[in-house]
């Protein structure tokens, strides 16, 4: 059965702990408060209600980007699939958790701006080790031919128009029906 796919917006509640494993794979977990926030009628004051806190995980490039990119009390939004795990502690005591395992995760945009920095990365043999910038930035512009004129007409019949394109003088013939 398929882990079921969750997504929310929280505040992270601590600077996220990057590891890596034996092998040298990356990983990071963070733990992200998230919370209902009503107005109170009587007071006019926003409460905070039902806090719920969950610890997220990433790996690989995800991981790095996450601890490069964001900080504690950061408002993100998040998408991932949810897991459970039970555990016993140093007493005995059966403990259940929840995680989520993050498929996608970034600021949330709503009372803040951020600015991504796009990273281009080459694999293979051939690969520099220097970064290298993105070719697509700044690509050259093909000036257009001079003697280029604008059509003055469509370049033949077209679907709907019941015959010949139209002239300034000649209004189209449409059909009662759609060409479809």
């Amino acid at each position: 059965m398929p882990l079921p796919q969750i997504t929310l917006e929280g505040r992270l509640v601590d600077e996220p702990e990057l590891r890596y494993t034996q092998s040298g794979k990356p990983v990071v977990n963070i733990r992200v408060v998230s919370n209902a926030r009503v107005l109170n009628q009587t007071t006019n004051q926003w409460e905070d209600k039902d806090a719920t806190f969950l610890t997220c995980s990433a790996w690989d490039q995800m991981a790095e980007n996450i601890a490069e990119s964001l900080g504690k009390g950061m408002l993100v939004t998040l998408s991932g699939r949810l897991k459970q795990r039970d555990y016993d502690d140093k007493e005995g005591v059966k403990h259940t958790v929840y995680e989520i395992s993050l498929d996608a995760i970034g600021p949330c945009l709503r009372w803040d701006r951020a600015t991504v920095a796009r990273k281009v990365q080459r694999t293979g043999p051939a690969a520099p080790s220097a970064p290298q910038e993105d070719p697509w930035a700044s690509m050259p512009q093909a000036p257009a031919p001079a003697s280029a004129a604008p059509p003055t007409q469509p370049p033949g019949p077209m679907p709907g128009w019941g015959g010949a394109p139209p002239t300034q003088q000649q209004a189209p013939q449409y059909q009662d029906s759609p060409p479809f």
